[in-house]
């Protein structure tokens, strides 16, 4: 059975400092044949790198730290327990970055690099593998404008909780919760 894809996008808005959340952009892919309704708890795994033409910030690490115990609330929040033993039933691993991306003004051609701006971006992904196959049963995506000098935990909050907002609930009927009829 071939897995249905599921994509969220939300526009990107530009970053005002003095604006409470800037929003997002998220992608999301899950597979429907994932078997979700039989996951009842989740690991984390290693970190990954962030994804071309994203690398490591100076405060990568810190970002990455902050993250996952949103990322934890958010599936906690959606039945989930996190495994006592570190070997879930399925395994989360994500990744921060940071790139420098050129944001073409009006009128601007490649001729005249010189009207170029730049921003600063950030983009959180998070995958989800099957704790005994390790296949990958759900990838997201998060983007947005940052400032690289601190952390903005509320855009760090916000972007967790939309990305995580199409993961699949756990749910209560599970094929292992089910009676016989």
């Amino acid at each position: 059975m071939k897995a249905t894809v599921l994509l969220f996008m939300l526009g990107l808005v530009a970053c005002d400092h003095n604006a409470p959340a800037p929003a997002t952009a998220v992608q999301t892919v899950g597979g429907a044949s994932a078997p979700f309704a039989q996951y009842r708890t989740f690991a984390f795994g290693l970190a990954e790198r962030p994804p071309p033409p994203y690398a490591m910030s100076e405060r990568g690490f810190e970002v990455e730290r902050r993250a996952q115990p949103l990322i934890a609330a958010e599936l906690t929040n959606k039945g989930y327990a996190v495994s006592d033993d570190g070997k879930g039933d399925f395994l989360v691993r994500f990744s921060v970055g940071y790139a420098k991306t050129a944001v073409p003004q009006p009128g601007s051609t490649e001729a005249s690099p010189a009207s170029t701006e730049y921003q600063n971006v950030g983009e959180l992904v998070i995958d989800a593998f099957d704790g005994s196959s390790r296949t990958q049963v759900w990838h997201g995506s998060a983007e947005a404008q940052i400032d690289p000098k601190k952390i903005n935990d509320q855009l760090l909050q916000t972007a967790v909780r939309q990305l995580l907002i199409k993961f699949p609930p756990r749910s209560e009927g599970g094929a292992t919760d089910r009676q016989p009829r």
